[in-house]
């Protein structure tokens, strides 16, 4: 397995979070599964860099996944501080 090293702002990873969590995936999943997804179509392994961002923003995370029921109770406090 080969790590990838990328920079990647709070914000920016908050925002990806939620993403995975209207998958209601975990960051981590919903990367691998992204991946693989767009491997079986057979699309350019091109990435992006926030693709690349994503990917690395997992692999360094080192909390441990948090469940659906977590995340939405993050996303709703994030909604309810604007």
């Amino acid at each position: 397995m080969t790590k990838l090293s990328i920079d990647i702002d709070e914000s920016t990873l908050k925002r990806l979070r939620a993403i995975a969590a209207r998958e209601g995936q975990a960051l981590e999943t919903y990367l691998a599964d992204r991946l693989a997804r767009d491997a079986a179509n057979d699309e350019t392994m091109d990435f992006t860099q926030e693709q690349i961002a994503l990917i690395q923003a997992s692999l360094d995370d080192p909390r441990p996944s948090l469940s659906h029921d977590e995340v939405m109770v993050e996303i709703d406090a994030l909604i309810d501080g604007l």
